[in-house]
Order: structure tokens, then C-alpha cells, then sequence
């Protein structure tokens, strides 16, 4: 009888909570992503000005702007190399609701321990020893966890230095999605 999804309810859960917890201690205790941002130099100024602009919907604006229909006209170049250029990402103003962010974020944490042991079944990864189904789910998660920094990094022009950190943020995740794979994958089979 080959593995099923149901049979790794415990690690996913396990692991999910495993990732939370230490996103949690990367964000608030180490707070290695505090540079991750910088303040514009006149905040109230720019904000004033989004908001005579008419630019107060949440969403994401690109400058200058470009429809995507062919190549970029002589006009749009000069404007992009002149400067500024760049991405504008707006939230939807009011109170922060970080309640229902760390809820969408434990989801994620969820589905990517759902899809990691979807991997593993789909590949009726034995797992008989801690090792092989620690590389095969440390490998999944990572991927779930980190590889899309990396394009975030190519076309949102994400600092090469922020991108390394959410790298090594998902390489920790990977880790422990891993070594909770590993370590009850007894109790899944």
C-alpha cells in the first residue's frame, strides 16, 4: 500500500507551525529585514502629492508606464532612462489588520506543506531513513518558499541584498519543513 496525502496531516501541520515560528523570531527578534526598506526623503510630501494625483487605490502602478502592447515607443525610453523609474506598490490605507495577514501567511505555510507532501507521494519517496525524506521535502519546501525571490529580484528590481535574505529565509524554512518531514515520517506511513 503506497503513501497518501491524508497520511501527512501530523507533518504538515507540525511543520507549518515549525515555519511560523521562526519567520516569527526572523521578523521580530532578529529583525534582519528592517533594511529591507528606505524612507523617501520628503514622505508627507510624496504622500500629498499621490493623493492630488489621485493615486489612493491599492494596487501596483508602474513609471513611467508602459501598456505592454509592442515595443516601448522613442517617447516611453526617454522618459525610463531620464528617470525616475520604478514600481509603485500601494496597500489599502486604514488600520493594519496583522491578524489577518499571520493568518494568510499560516495558510501559506500550510499549502506549501501540502504541496511538499504531494511531491512526496507523487514520487513514493520511501522515506525509510530521516535523510531521504529530509532532502526530498527540504528540497520542495525551498522551492516554495524562496525560488520566487529570484524573479522578484529580475523584474521587480528587488535589491540583490534583500533577495539573498528571503533566500536564506526560505533556505530556514526548507530546513525545518525537512527535518519535520523526517522526523514523523514514521507516523505517515
Amino acid at each position: 500500500m503506497g503513501l497518501e496525502l491524508i497520511d501527512f496531516w501530523l507533518p504538515v501541520l507540525v511543520a507549518a507551525v515549525g515555519v511560523f515560528v521562526v519567520s516569527s523570531l526572523f521578523h521580530m527578534v532578529s529583525r534582519h529585514h528592517k533594511s529591507d526598506w528606505s524612507p523617501v526623503p520628503d514622505e508627507d510630501g510624496l504622500m500629498s502629492q499621490l493623493t492630488s494625483q489621485g493615486v489612493k487605490a491599492p494596487g501596483t502602478y508602474m513609471f513611467p508606464h508602459h501598456d505592454g502592447d509592442g515595443m516601448p515607443d522613442e517617447a516611453f525610453m526617454k522618459r525610463y532612462e531620464a528617470g525616475p523609474a520604478g514600481m509603485l506598490i500601494l496597500c489599502k490605507p486604514g488600520p493594519m489588520n496583522m491578524g489577518k495577514t499571520l493568518m494568510q501567511w499560516f495558510a501559506y505555510c500550510v499549502t506549501t506543506g501540502a504541496f511538499t507532501a504531494y511531491i512526496c507521494v507523487a514520487a513514493q519517496v520511501k522515506g525509510t531513513d530521516f535523510m531521504t525524506a529530509f532532502q526530498v521535502a527540504g528540497a520542495v519546501a525551498f522551492g516554495c518558499y524562496a525560488w520566487a525571490e529570484m524573479a522578484a529580484c529580475i523584474w521587480k528590481s528587488v535589491p540583490s541584498h534583500v533577495t539573498a535574505k528571503f533566500l536564506m529565509d526560505g533556505l530556514a524554512y526548507g530546513l525545518v519543513t525537512g527535518a519535520v518531514f523526517g522526523w514523523l515520517w514514521p507516523a505517515a506511513m
